[in-house]
């Protein structure tokens, strides 16, 4: 028979596997609770510095692209300003030509015959003003003579390269066939060609 005292011992034994065996699913649950906290931590970091990253890349993407369009808008002004050197540079040129051209004989032909076609085109005023620059005036008698005209001039301070402006004393009108007018013409016409716009 078994003794009490082996019947205790199995008692305690049976217990004992019992508590094993609930502390051993105690410690798997606890286990499994904190690997799924821990992924959670991790997930939720990961989230966390995902966005963080996403943040420091919409910063570095802004400043880039703000460094780009200042560096563009550099070159463009730089471009800008060295295009209007060159500009300047040679319409000077041109000034200087037109200045020579002045000194001519064949200028003093253009000057008679621009002032013989406004005198055609407006053969029926008789209140024409010829404005000349300070150089030209001096031709004035010549060009009376020229084409065997009455007609009345003035120096105009305005024209500095040569050429001529037809007014008339009963109209507020002028006509401008000067060198000067038609240069600057040609110089803004230069500078809106399409060849010299910048995209």
């Amino acid at each position: 028979m078994i003794n009490e005292q082996e019947k205790l011992e199995r008692f305690e034994k049976a217990v004992n596997q019992q508590i094993d065996s609930q502390i051993k699913e105690l410690i798997q649950q606890a286990e499994s609770s904190r690997d799924e906290i821990l992924q959670k931590a991790n997930d939720a970091s990961l989230y966390v510095a995902y966005d963080r990253i996403k943040e420091e890349i919409k910063v570095i993407s802004n400043k880039y692209v703000r460094l780009v369009s200042k560096a563009e808008l550099e070159c463009k002004r730089d471009v800008l300003v060295c295009r209007d050197k060159l500009v300047c540079k040679v319409f000077e040129n041109i000034k200087a030509s037109l200045i020579d051209y002045t000194k001519t004989p064949e200028y003093k032909d253009y000057l008679v015959n621009t002032i013989k076609e406004e005198i055609q085109k407006y053969q029926d005023s008789d209140d024409m003003i010829f404005y000349l620059s300070k150089s030209d005036f001096e031709i004035s008698d010549d060009i009376k003579k020229q084409l065997e005209k009455d007609l009345f001039f003035q120096k105009k301070d305005s024209i500095k390269i040569g050429g001529v402006c037809i007014g008339f004393k009963n109209r507020n009108v002028l006509i401008d066939k000067t060198l000067d007018s038609a240069l600057d013409e040609q110089k803004n016409e230069f500078n809106n060609s399409e060849c010299l716009r910048l995209n």
